[in-house]
């Protein structure tokens, strides 16, 4: 398991659109559950066999949003909410907003590994969450993200 996610990795994934991120979100996901190995990997390697169990494109990228949509709940009451034993990670997500879009992701996936999801997993739905909410402004990047979130107005 490699334990950081490359600059380049985070590039990659910071270039797709949230379609790809789905779709790349839905197929890790698949992945995992046939390779308790590769659910432990930041960014673990597809092989012809894998492809094999997937299924298809749109069946990912419908898996994609479904754990998007059971995730980000969690990872918003972890970043944005007021339970003091997540302050620190909080102030660390601050801390990367001020160095960029890398940073951020990269303190993202860390904090969602934190609370329980699968490392494949932990780089694509920080990815998604980085081109959906980043802001310099920390205080406008979670009340923006609370605005989103399902069943919140």
């Amino acid at each position: 398991m490699t334990s950081q996610l490359k600059e380049t990795e985070i590039q990659t994934l910071l270039q797709s659109d949230e379609n790809q991120l789905l779709e790349q979100l839905g197929m890790r996901a698949a992945v995992a559950t046939h390779s308790l190995k590769k659910s432990a990997e930041l960014n673990p390697k597809i092989v012809a066999e894998d492809v094999i169990a997937m299924g298809i494109k749109d069946d990912l990228k419908d898996l994609g949003k479904r754990i998007l949509r059971r995730w980000e709940r969690s990872a918003y009451d972890l970043l944005c909410g007021h339970d003091p034993d997540d302050a620190k990670v909080q102030n660390e997500i601050k801390n990367a907003l001020n160095i960029g879009e890398v940073a951020t992701m990269g303190a993202l996936t860390a904090a969602l590994i934190s609370i329980g999801l699968m490392p494949a997993l932990a780089p694509v739905l920080a990815a998604i969450l980085v081109k959906k909410f980043f802001n310099p402004a920390y205080g406008e990047f979670c009340a923006y993200w609370k605005e989103k979130l399902p069943g919140t107005k």
